[in-house]
């Protein structure tokens, strides 16, 4: 009995991080200002969520979006063309969206001036939306 445990124990899949996750993913991030500091989000296809930021050297597991709202985000960014556009308009403040997918990424970064087109401050604002609403589920879920 002890030996099947432990050849189960020792089949059981490593955790799914930003570092060692091989599919699709949406990075998401804002930072600067008076301190400088920048935070991330990492949406996987698996709907994990994780989040780091420079003072973090580990990515902090925030929760799991549902499916439909996991295909939202994947299916918006590709209709939105996000992996087409040129954005490279940081500025003291600067807000940005990225997809990273095996060794292919494109990043919109903006923050200089206000954006002709809102679709990346939309979709970004969105989907901050939906982090906090996570990051207060848990929080409830974590009282009870």
């Amino acid at each position: 009995m002890w030996c099947y445990c432990i050849l189960l124990m020792s089949c059981a899949k490593e955790l799914a991080t930003p570092l060692n996750y091989t599919k699709s993913m949406i990075i998401l991030g804002a930072g600067g200002g008076f301190t400088g500091a920048f935070s991330e989000y990492y949406l996987m296809e698996n709907g994990q969520v994780f989040r780091s930021g420079n003072s973090d050297t580990t990515y902090t597991y925030v929760g799991r979006f549902s499916k439909t709202l996991t295909s939202q985000f994947f299916d918006s960014y590709d209709m939105l063309r996000f992996d087409e556009m040129k954005l490279d308009e940081p500025g003291n403040r600067y807000f940005y969206i990225s997809r990273k997918k095996g060794d292919q990424a494109n990043k919109i970064l903006w923050g200089y001036q206000e954006l002709s087109n809102k679709t990346p401050a939309i979709y970004h604002q969105n989907f901050m939306s939906k982090i906090k609403d996570l990051q207060s589920e848990n929080t409830s879920q974590n009282k009870n």
